[in-house]
């Protein structure tokens, strides 16, 4: 009875939000051409108000924010807040505080309302665009957002949507969402093949960048950090090959290319593929999510890892494996121990390359072309159906260790470069 109670008040309200939607949307733009008339309370000074693209747990978000509000407390903004989603799933960010607004998915007419009455205290607002405003992760959360940027504009604030990636066949509606967005929306691509494929929808609006993550500083002193680093030396003094591995959960869950055991085999069969190759191997796992709801995420970065290492049939001192709890700022300066990464995650491959550690990729969308042609680099990625085959992959890998020398001068010569354009999304330049 209990859960057809539930279930009823589900569907009402769910009917009703979608019949209200557009009215309160109205009323939401009503609102905010009103607040941009207004004399704001904080005109002397600037502050941000920065929309996330989920829950905390995914470690290249938390490279993302924990480097966005650092760089905006270094130029001076007075507040900097980051919006969370729910009430049990607070961002924890140095630097910046936490608004609580419901807007991820798929907002209602009385969030977008609720959005005005909380951004009308902010003169900047940063909507982290990632690979889900081109409506690959749904045309809905995509839409939400541009309605956001839209509400935020016409409130008067200083609206960009940053750093954000563009997949080959983007959906058409959101496209021509983008074509309509308000005109003082900014936009900045994170790579260049992004904005080619943005510019055939909406010309030259955009202006390219790099992902925002390249601004966030290791912490080479935390005690995780020097623990590899021990294990790292050790290695290094046996005369080992370090490489650190990345298995992404994504091509178990979101892609389901891979059930878990055969993801984690596949790999297990390339690296020792690889050992026939360089006898002396040593393994740094590196997982890229710290998820606390277990019951939620039965598959994560961590429980592929903790598979692999069960799997593996050398010693301890063959493999380490960094806790759940560590932060995106230590696995950044862990990138920078080992030899090379062979990641599955966009966001680990940018810790490396920060570091100047040369990473290969399994790529899953663009993102990752364009990350590479950044630095001026090929032959840096492989597509995931290839992992089957451990002969083609480690080979693939061992002529990139062929090139590691001439690819971290290389990596070196253009982060400056880089991080200059990752600074590009937050927009500060004179209007």
């Amino acid at each position: 009875m209990a859960r057809g109670t539930r279930w009823l008040s589900f569907q009402l309200r769910r009917r009703a939000n979608k019949f209200l939607r557009r009215p309160l949307l109205a009323v939401a733009f009503c609102y905010a051409r009103w607040v941009a008339r207004q004399a704001r309370a904080d005109k002397g000074g600037r502050s941000a108000l920065v929309l996330t693209t989920a829950d905390p747990g995914n470690l290249g978000d938390e490279a993302v924010f924990w480097a966005t509000a650092r760089v905006l407390k270094q130029e001076q903004f007075q507040r900097v807040s980051i919006v969370s989603f729910a009430p049990d799933k607070l961002w924890n960010v140095p630097g910046a505080d936490t608004v609580m607004l419901p807007i991820h998915h798929n907002p209602t007419g009385l969030d977008f309302i609720e959005f005005v009455r909380v951004a009308r205290g902010f003169s900047h607002f940063y909507i982290w665009g990632a690979d889900i405003v081109d409506g690959s992760h749904g045309v809905f959360v995509a839409r939400g957002r541009l309605r956001l940027a839209n509400l935020g504009a016409a409130a008067g604030l200083r609206t960009t949507i940053c750093s954000f990636s563009v997949c080959e066949s983007p959906a058409p509606e959101i496209m021509r969402e983008f074509q309509r967005l308000d005109s003082r929306v900014a936009l900045y691509c994170r790579d260049a093949v992004s904005y080619e494929r943005l510019a055939k929808w909406i010309g030259n609006r955009a202006k390219l960048s790099a992902d925002i993550a390249f601004l966030l500083e290791a912490d080479s002193e935390a005690p995780l950090v020097q623990k590899a680093r021990a294990f790292v030396q050790q290695a290094r003094k046996d005369g080992k090959l370090v490489v650190g591995i990345n298995l992404n959960d994504m091509f178990c869950v979101a892609f389901g290319s891979f059930p878990p055991r055969e993801l984690v085999e596949h790999y297990v069969h390339v690296c020792l593929k690889l050992r026939s190759f360089y006898p002396n191997l040593a393994i740094v796992l590196l997982p890229h999510g710290t998820y606390a709801d277990q019951q939620r995420y039965a598959i994560t970065d961590f429980s592929l890892a903790e598979l692999f290492l069960k799997r593996w049939p050398g010693t301890s001192n063959d493999i380490f494996l960094p806790p759940v709890g560590m932060r995106a700022v230590e696995v950044r300066a862990i990138c920078g121990l080992v030899d090379f990464v062979f990641s599955g995650r966009m966001h680990l491959s940018i810790a490396c390359l920060t570091q100047g550690t040369p990473v290969f990729g399994l790529t899953y969308q663009g993102k990752f072309e364009g990350l590479f042609r950044h630095f001026g680099l090929d032959e840096m990625f492989i597509a995931p159906d290839q992992l089957p085959n451990a002969d083609a992959v480690a080979d693939f890998l061992r002529k990139g260790i062929e090139r590691l020398p001439a690819l971290r001068v290389r990596i070196q010569d253009q982060l400056p470069k880089v991080k200059a354009l990752a600074r590009e999304n937050l927009n500060l330049q004179a209007p």
